[in-house]
């Protein structure tokens, strides 16, 4: 998947099908807040977006957009759920343990 500089990726609260490897370039990671946007992270080449909401599908928490060009790579749920049900059980719950804890932290 190729995006150009300025082109969004995700939108807060959208549904989440997807994640995304960041193969070239820079992603902004933006929230409104007070009526204001705020840059929270930029996502460096070789990084994973979307991982959260990918994980426990709730509705994506931010904005990403293309900082520069951007080259990424699309795994699809579909996928994922094919390859989680060849590991234990346990192994989904540790996943959905980390991204629970890590939302309640962004939501402090």
């Amino acid at each position: 998947m190729l995006l150009k500089k300025g082109d969004i990726l995700i939108k807060e609260g959208d549904k989440s099908n997807e994640i995304y490897w960041l193969l070239q370039g820079e992603l902004e990671v933006v929230r409104s807040v007070q009526s204001r946007e705020v840059v929270l992270n930029k996502i460096k080449e070789g990084g994973l977006v979307g991982e959260l909401s990918f994980l426990d599908q709730k509705p994506r928490s931010a904005t990403v957009r293309a900082a520069t060009d951007c080259q990424l790579h699309v795994l699809e749920y579909k996928d994922y759920q094919k390859m989680l049900a060849d590991q234990p059980k346990w192994m989904k719950k540790i996943l959905i343990t980390l991204v629970n804890r890590v939302r309640s932290l962004s939501e402090l």
